[in-house]
C-alpha cells in the first residue's frame, strides 16, 4: 500500500514505477489471498509419578521371642489403592516369633492414575548375642573370688540360681555349677499419629466455653497398642493461663477405672494443646478409654473455647460430652508411642576342680612350665595344639598354636604377677588339659 488521500505521494514506493512523471507513483492498495503454507498443533503431556510413601510405625528391629502381633500402618492408609505385603502375603500384621530371626521383605504398594510405586523395607527380627567370657574353662578351688561380667554389658548374672555375679569357687565347692546371664536390649522407640478427628477443620462444628468448674470428656478407641504420647484437643482462646485436672479412664464415658491423672496448665494464648501433661499410660488396640478435663479455679476469669462436631458418625470409635449435650465429639489427635526391646538369657555350665598348680604331663604328652613362671613359658607337645591363657577373672589374654615335637616359647613378660589358667586343646577343639600357674 502506498500513500492515499489528498495529492500524490512522492518517493514512497521503491518496488515499482508509474507513468505519473518523475519521482511520482500512483496511490494504490493491493490485497493478496493466500493459504498459510503450513499449520501445526502442539500437545503437552504430563508424566505422573506416584509420590514416595513410607511406613509410619516400622521399628528398626523386633525381638525373636516377641509373640505379640505387630500391626503396621502406612502414610497413605486411607487410600483404597494402598497395600502392605509381608513376605509375599497381603497383610499388614505379623508376629515376630512366627517370622523368625533374620531379615524379611516388606512391600508398601501404592497406585494412582494407573501408576504403581513400591516402597521396599526390611523387617528385622533379632536376638541378642550373649556370652560370659572366660567361663568355659574349669575353675580351680584355689582361685580367688572374682566378678563375672556378661556381654553385652548391662545385664544380671545368677550362679546356681542365686542372683550374684561374684564367683567364689571355694564356697561353691567341687563339682558342676551353672551361671545364667539375663539381658534386655533396646531395639527402637517410635511414635506416630494413631487417629485424628478433623483437627483444625469445622465440619458440622460448634463451639462453647469452658469455665471454672466445667467438665468435658471424650472417649476414644486406639487402633494401635502402646503408650499415649500426645492427646491434642481443640481448645482455643486468648488469655490464660488456664488450669485443668485431667483423668484417663477405662471404658466409654465416666465411671471407669482411672488409670492416670494429672494437673496441667495451658499457657496463655495457646491453641490445640497436648493435655496429657506427665501422663503416658499404656493403651491397648481396640480397647475403649475416656479422657476427662475439669477446669480448675485459677486467676483467669474468662473461659477457654472448645470446638466440637455434632455429627457423631464422623467418629464411630467413641463419643464425647459438653455440658448436657451428648453424642458429640471433640476435634482431637491421638499419638501412640512404643518402645521395642529384647530380653534373652544364656546358661553357661562350668566345673569347679581341685588343681595341682604344678607342672604336669597331660593327656597326649603336653608339658607346660615352669611353675611359678617369669618372663616366658615353655610348651611342649607331641602334636600341634592350641593354647589360651586367662587371668583370674576369666579374661582371655594370650592365645596361639604350639607345634608338636619342639618346645614352644610363650612370652609372658607383660603379664602382671598373679594367678593364671592355661587351656590346652587339640586343633579340632577337643579339650586336652588345663593348668593353673602363678606368675612371680
Amino acid at each position: 500500500m502506498t500513500s492515499t488521500g489528498l495529492g500524490w505521494a512522492y518517493f514512497d514506493y521503491n518496488r515499482g514505477i508509474s507513468n505519473a512523471g518523475d519521482f511520482k507513483d500512483a496511490a494504490f492498495r493491493t490485497w493478496v489471498y493466500a493459504v498459510p503454507p503450513c499449520q501445526s498443533a502442539i500437545r503437552y503431556y504430563q508424566l505422573y509419578q506416584v509420590p514416595p510413601h513410607y511406613m509410619l510405625n516400622l521399628a528398626d528391629a523386633y525381638c525373636v521371642s516377641d509373640a505379640d502381633t505387630v500391626w503396621l500402618i502406612g502414610d497413605n492408609a486411607t487410600s483404597p489403592d494402598a497395600g502392605i505385603w509381608i513376605e509375599g502375603s497381603d497383610t499388614s500384621a505379623f508376629v515376630p516369633a512366627q517370622l523368625g530371626a533374620g531379615a524379611h521383605d516388606l512391600l508398601y504398594i501404592n497406585s494412582a492414575f494407573s501408576c504403581t510405586d513400591t516402597t521396599v523395607s526390611i523387617i528385622n527380627i533379632t536376638t541378642p548375642a550373649l556370652s560370659i567370657p572366660g567361663l568355659g574353662v574349669p575353675v580351680c578351688t584355689q582361685t580367688a573370688p572374682y566378678v563375672l561380667t556378661g556381654e553385652p554389658f548391662g545385664g544380671t548374672i545368677t550362679i546356681d540360681g542365686v542372683r550374684d555375679s561374684l564367683l567364689n569357687a571355694a564356697a561353691l565347692g567341687v563339682g558342676a555349677h551353672v551361671a545364667n546371664y539375663y539381658y534386655t536390649a533396646f531395639l527402637d522407640s517410635i511414635a506416630f499419629v494413631d487417629q485424628r478427628t478433623g483437627l483444625h477443620s469445622y465440619i458440622s462444628g460448634a463451639q462453647g466455653g469452658v469455665g471454672v468448674g466445667d467438665t468435658i470428656w471424650q472417649s476414644f478407641t486406639p487402633a494401635f497398642s502402646g503408650h499415649l504420647e500426645q492427646f491434642i484437643v481443640s481448645l482455643y482462646g486468648t488469655g490464660g493461663p488456664y488450669d485443668y485436672g485431667v483423668k484417663v479412664m477405662n471404658g466409654h464415658g465416666l465411671g471407669g477405672t482411672v488409670i492416670a491423672a494429672d494437673t496441667i496448665t495451658i499457657a496463655p494464648n495457646t491453641s490445640t494443646p497436648d493435655i496429657l501433661g506427665d501422663m503416658h499410660p499404656e493403651v491397648l488396640r481396640d480397647s475403649a478409654y475416656t479422657i476427662q478435663l475439669e477446669r480448675l479455679p485459677d486467676a483467669v476469669p474468662g473461659a477457654n473455647t472448645i470446638y466440637f462436631f455434632t455429627d457423631g458418625p464422623l467418629y464411630p470409635r467413641g463419643t464425647g460430652q459438653y455440658g448436657s449435650s451428648t453424642g458429640l465429639d471433640f476435634y482431637f489427635q491421638e499419638t501412640v508411642g512404643r518402645t521395642y526391646s529384647c530380653t534373652d538369657t544364656i546358661t553357661v555350665p562350668f566345673v569347679v576342680e581341685v588343681c595341682t598348680a604344678v607342672q604336669e604331663r597331660a593327656e597326649g604328652a603336653v608339658l607346660l612350665g615352669p611353675n611359678p613362671f617369669g618372663n616366658v613359658l615353655t610348651l611342649s607337645a607331641t602334636h600341634d595344639v592350641r593354647y589360651v591363657l586367662y587371668n583370674a577373672v576369666g579374661a582371655e589374654l594370650l592365645s596361639g598354636t604350639a607345634h608338636g615335637g619342639d618346645p614352644n616359647t610363650i612370652e609372658t613378660a607383660r603379664l602382671a604377677v598373679g594367678l593364671y589358667t592355661v587351656r590346652i586343646s587339640a586343633l579340632d577343639g577337643t579339650r586336652l588339659r588345663h593348668f593353673v600357674l602363678v606368675k612371680e
